[in-house]
């Protein structure tokens, strides 16, 4: 067996359990994905598809001994590993190794057990005078001639136990491995096996076992959902996480599809264009690949976050929907918008990013900001160093329509960095509420680099403890597993939150700290801003184009549109284009849409919005500080605000607009 081609997580696994670490493991993670490992008869390891993670785990541990035919199997040269397999629904399984004399070959065979027969075998096997068939025709008796449960699982781990203390025969090795190891020690004491965690216990600390070779081996697919009792670390139970595949698993598999064998070849697929590759060429260095080449390693790139499984998903549905089996665009961020909503019980949404820092009007401030970031980013995955420059979070805040969304937007496209949207995680508290958090953090990991933008952060998070009662402690655990990761600083460069607020003043304190900078996002106070949104409006909205006319009066219009925000006026261009009849917007259908529009925002909300946005803000480099711009009736105390760097005036202008005596 090619040691070099085995996963870290199997060297690891039997490393400390040579080392005598441990006798009891659980495997958690991507334990349901298909895998490459080397097996007898193989010369390619990424020949033929993959094969499920458990065929590997069981075939792994039975090939570190002999087959039961082999001459030397009871011999002190030689040993003989016995895979137990068992789960809630699947009976126990014996798997060994048999060895092909014709063809000098290993395989894999399997027998349901007669639970009856277990103490008797071990019995038999631990008298057996080392002649050479003794084992494999003892085996024999522990077959059971149907497939059947044969009671509950609490029952089959009080009969395993004893065995598994033995030590003796030396040659013969036990493994028992238990699938959905979270049905298995439910934490419910309503269900008639809660003990199986208290059993679990015990053997992770029994001296008896620990004087064995005999292994126990959990699977799960979240860690979290086990009993605490055995996560703790003085239970001695070693917590061994299984990867996701990485870009060499991802590229290998998706390559085996262009080419596939046997039954595959029907789903032999092709790879559009995903990205402006006559770009990305100029760029590259290595000019010896060709397009297919390539376009496999672009696809596998953007790939990640994606199970095997999850390719093979994508293979399947593009044959399906397109019958060529070619992956587009379109079914690449179908497939994944899917995949992220799924995996994340809903709570993350993909957003997909069509416009660019060119979209944008006006916020030179926050987009000159925003565009260091960017290039602190990418210039991150190649230099380490340059993370020091990226944010954990960024907290833009302002009144609604001021361009917070196409800030984080912008700033996704140009980084190329996936944008999710987190949803409430104060509507997920009934059920797997905090199973959930724990699946979102996860795929957040998997899918880095990636920005996570909160809207309304103050209602989708909103603080400790605020309409939290009766759910018994389960909104705390939940803010509190959030703040820590974003706190965590190995997340850095990684996993960039970018939160909206209205109303900042509603945030926690604990949740403020965790964004690094906070930018308010005003109304276009300034002449220039508002040309500017005018003029990327032509580019942002779909199937209008100014006339000659408008194009030449732009500052003139700006002008009429002094107090309203950027979605005030794509709302006012949109209705000009009704008005115009055409895909050419006129310049008396802009003016009439003006005339008719009338403003349905609360002046005095948007006033205390603006002076909450500016007292939240940390730094003042990061606010407009053209004091003549504002409004005249907030204008005195932003500039004594900016001068003295102090809230203690705005706090004043908020009591004033509360009274309303700041409006005369």
């Amino acid at each position: 067996m090619r040691v070099e081609t085995l996963p870290n997580w199997w060297h690891l696994l039997i490393n400390q359990h040579e080392q005598g670490v441990a006798r009891v493991f659980i495997l958690h993670g991507n334990v349901n994905d298909i895998v490459y490992y080397p097996c007898d008869g193989s010369s390619d390891l990424y020949r033929s598809r993959p094969k499920p993670f458990r065929d590997m785990l069981i075939y792994l541990l039975a090939k570190r001994g002999h087959s039961i035919n082999e001459p030397d199997v009871n011999k002190n040269s030689g040993n003989v590993v016995f895979v137990f397999y068992a789960s809630p629904t699947i009976p126990l399984t014996l798997y060994y190794l048999v060895l092909n004399q014709e063809y000098n070959q290993h395989t894999l065979e399997r027998i349901y057990v007669d639970r009856r027969n277990l103490r008797s075998f071990f019995d038999k096997v631990g008298g057996s005078t080392g002649e050479e068939e003794s084992l494999n025709k003892i085996r024999g008796s522990l077959e059971s001639k149907k497939r059947d449960l044969q009671g509950h699982i609490l029952e089959l781990l009080f009969e395993l136990e004893p065995l598994l203390e033995r030590s003796t025969p030396k040659w013969l090795q036990v493994v028992l491995i238990l699938d959905f190891f979270e049905k298995i020690t439910t934490q419910h004491e309503k269900s008639p096996h809660y003990k199986a965690e208290e059993i679990i216990r015990r053997w992770a600390l029994s001296d008896r076992i620990k004087r064995t070779s005999n292994i126990i081996i959990g699977l799960t697919v979240d860690l979290e959902s086990l009993p605490p009792l055995l996560l703790k670390s003085d239970s001695q139970i070693q917590k061994i996480q299984i990867p996701i595949p990485g870009f060499k698993e991802r590229y290998k598999f998706l390559c085996y599809w262009r080419n596939p064998i046997g039954t595959d070849k029907q789903l032999k697929i092709d790879i559009g264009d995903l990205t402006d590759i006559a770009t990305r060429r100029a760029s590259d260095s290595d000019t010896t690949e060709d397009d297919n080449d390539r376009s496999i390693k672009e696809l596998a790139g953007l790939t990640k976050g994606f199970r095997l499984l999850n390719l093979e998903a994508m293979v399947r549905m593009s044959k399906a929907k397109t019958g060529s089996g070619k992956i587009d665009k379109k079914i690449f961020k179908q497939h994944k918008a899917d995949l992220i909503r799924e995996e994340s019980g809903e709570l993350l949404e993909e957003i997909q990013t069509r416009r660019d820092f060119d979209s944008i009007g006006g916020l030179e401030y926050a987009k000159k900001y925003f565009q260091q970031v960017a290039e602190a980013v990418a210039k991150s995955q190649s230099d380490e160093k340059h993370l020091r420059f990226v944010p954990k979070g960024i907290l833009l805040s302002g009144p609604p329509g001021t361009g917070k969304t196409i800030l984080a937007e912008a700033l996704a496209s140009t980084s190329k960095m996936t944008l999710v949207r987190l949803g409430d995680i104060r509507g997920q508290f009934v059920g797997e509420s905090e199973r959930n958090m724990s699946n979102v953090l996860k795929l957040l990991v998997q899918l880095a680099p990636v920005i996570v933008f909160i809207d309304e952060i103050d209602q989708t998070i909103g603080r400790r403890g605020a309409g939290y009662e009766g759910d018994s402690g389960v909104s705390r655990r939940l803010f509190g597993k959030l703040l820590a990761f974003m706190g965590d600083n190995t997340n850095r460069g990684k996993v960039l939150w970018i939160g909206a607020s209205n109303r900042p003043d509603l945030i926690d304190e604990a949740m403020i700290s965790r964004f690094d900078t906070v930018i308010p996002i005003l109304p276009p106070y300034e002449l220039d801003e508002r040309k500017k949104i005018l003029e990327a409006m032509e580019k942002n909205i779909e199937g209008i184009k100014y006339s000659e006319e408008v194009q030449n009066s732009i500052e003139e219009i700006a002008k009429k549109l002094k107090w309203n925000s950027g979605r005030a006026i794509e709302t006012i261009v949109r209705k000009a284009a009704y008005l115009a009849r055409s895909e050419t917007v006129t310049k008396s259908a802009l003016l009439e849409a003006i005339s008719l529009y009338k403003p349905n925002v609360n002046i005095k909300e948007t006033d205390k919005q603006v002076i909450y946005s500016l007292m939240a803000s940390n730094f003042t480099d990061m606010i407009p500080n053209d004091v003549s711009l504002y409004p005249d009736r907030l204008r005195p105390y932003v500039g004594e605000a900016l001068e003295k760097r102090s809230n203690e005036p705005l706090q004043k202008c908020l009591d004033l607009i509360d009274s309303g005596t700041i409006y005369g």
